[in-house]
């Protein structure tokens, strides 16, 4: 029974760790995005974007990864040039909302 905390310390620490690794992981793949790469190039970083969003004015991918640790999502919005090209990048930390929830019963 004495185990039983001590296996539990473990499986956080695994769990911790291997959050680390995932965060860094992906923040080393944006920090390989430069100016002038093409989408294909951001494409194989990343895979295909989340959202995408363009009109006249605008060209840009969104890649979201949630971060458990965090309660959060990383976000990275990418912009692109008439020639398809980076442009631009973003990339901020969106907090996880939770839902509210009303009981309606008296």
């Amino acid at each position: 029974m004495k185990m039983m905390p001590t296996i539990w310390l473990m499986i956080l620490f695994a769990l911790v760790c291997s959050s680390c690794g995932t965060m860094s992981g992906y923040a080393n793949k944006y920090s390989k995005v430069q100016k002038g790469m093409s989408k294909k190039d951001v494409k194989e970083l990343f895979g295909n974007p989340h959202y995408v969003r363009f009109d006249d004015y605008i060209d840009e991918w969104e890649y979201r990864r949630f971060m458990p640790m965090e309660d959060g999502w990383s976000v990275v919005v990418i912009n692109y040039d008439k020639q398809e090209l980076v442009k631009g990048m973003v990339t901020f930390f969106e907090p996880h909302i939770k839902p509210v929830v009303h009981n309606s019963l008296p």
